[in-house]
């Protein structure tokens, strides 16, 4: 078969009016059309277009998740912050503390300024005050008669 017919015809409705004539049937039926240079052009101008305004918005989109992103880090240290207080029922603090030595029981008790105890450990040696008299029965000299 010849690759191109009623090319003798200038007239596109012309030629369309010679194939139907000399047609056998016409039957719709799908194929690839090649695509004219000009309009070639205008795809790539528009795929030029959508691809910059697609990295236009992956920008604009990755900004927004950062944002987003350290806002919603605020949460989450806020809520650590908070849950981790209710767990304990407690919050740590940093202030001045007055420190007891209780000789007897040879412990040290750390007071707040309402008077509190919060903490106690055992006295250190250098804590417990030096005995001024040696209680235990010594050598006076007159031992021998």
């Amino acid at each position: 078969m010849e690759k191109l017919l009623g090319q003798e015809y200038e007239n596109l409705a012309e030629r369309e009016r010679f194939l139907r004539d000399n047609a056998d049937a016409i039957e719709d039926m799908g194929y690839s059309k090649p695509i004219p240079s000009d309009q070639i052009e205008k795809l790539k101008e528009k795929l030029a277009d959508a691809s910059i305004k697609k990295l236009e918005q992956e920008e604009a989109k990755k900004t927004a998740v950062q944002m987003y992103n350290e806002e919603i880090k605020g949460y989450k240290s806020t809520i650590k912050d908070v849950a981790d207080k209710l767990k304990s029922k407690t919050t740590y603090v940093n202030e001045p503390c007055y420190k007891m030595i209780d000789q007897q029981t040879r412990q040290a008790g750390y007071y707040n300024k309402e008077g509190v105890l919060v903490y106690q450990r055992p006295a250190r040696h250098e804590e417990l005050q030096p005995r001024l008299f040696d209680l235990r029965p010594g050598k006076t000299g007159t031992e021998d008669k």
